[in-house]
């Protein structure tokens, strides 16, 4: 019985003493880090017409172009991406 006594208080104070130390020896770290992410993200145009007749024009392209030009019978679209 005083055998498992022993054994009991002392696995008591290990985890008692492991507890305490870690608490003595913590250490905050901060720190920050800088991630670069190189992509090629895709050009898309859109051209459409919704049901009145208007033109829904849209683009993530800076350099798309769009021109409406209207002669006698007929309406020409010209749509210029470089």
């Amino acid at each position: 019985m005083a055998r498992i006594q022993k054994a009991a208080l002392t696995i008591i104070l290990v985890v008692l003493l492991l507890n305490v130390s870690s608490l003595l020896f913590a250490e905050r770290v901060i720190s920050s880090q800088t991630l670069v992410v190189n992509a090629y993200i895709p050009p898309r145009t859109t051209v459409a017409f919704d049901t009145a007749g208007n033109l829904l024009f849209t683009s993530n392209a800076s350099n798309v172009s769009l021109f409406v030009v209207e002669t006698g019978s007929a309406t020409l679209l010209n749509v210029v991406a470089r």
